[in-house]
């Protein structure tokens, strides 16, 4: 094998890895939600739940983590995935954060 052949296996073998690493990060995110919000939004297990199901499906992975981080007071962090982010998914994230613990506090 060449150094050609050999850089496109190391990006093949890596493509699924990242994405593997990616997708755990997420689900520790959404994780957090569930037994971080009780502490810090005063809701239920069943309202935990619903917070964290539904930040699984309307938020992409970056909004989640800051969900996440909010969540846990995590400033640092907090500022990171900000500095990451455009504006609409700043938006799309805060607006989750002032609607969902209403919407799942009834659930």
């Amino acid at each position: 094998m060449n150094k050609l052949h050999l850089a496109i296996l190391a990006l093949a073998l890596a493509v699924p890895l990242a994405a593997a690493s990616g997708l755990r990060a997420a689900e520790q995110d959404i994780d957090t939600l569930r037994s971080e919000c009780g502490k810090q939004l005063n809701l239920g297990e069943s309202g935990c739940a619903c917070i964290a199901d539904t930040a699984a499906k309307e938020l992409n992975d970056k909004q989640q983590a800051l969900v996440a981080a909010m969540v846990t007071k995590d400033e640092g962090r907090s500022a990171q995935l900000r500095g990451e982010m455009n504006i609409n998914e700043m938006t799309q994230a805060a607006g989750f954060m002032m609607r969902a613990p209403q919407l799942c506090a009834a659930r």
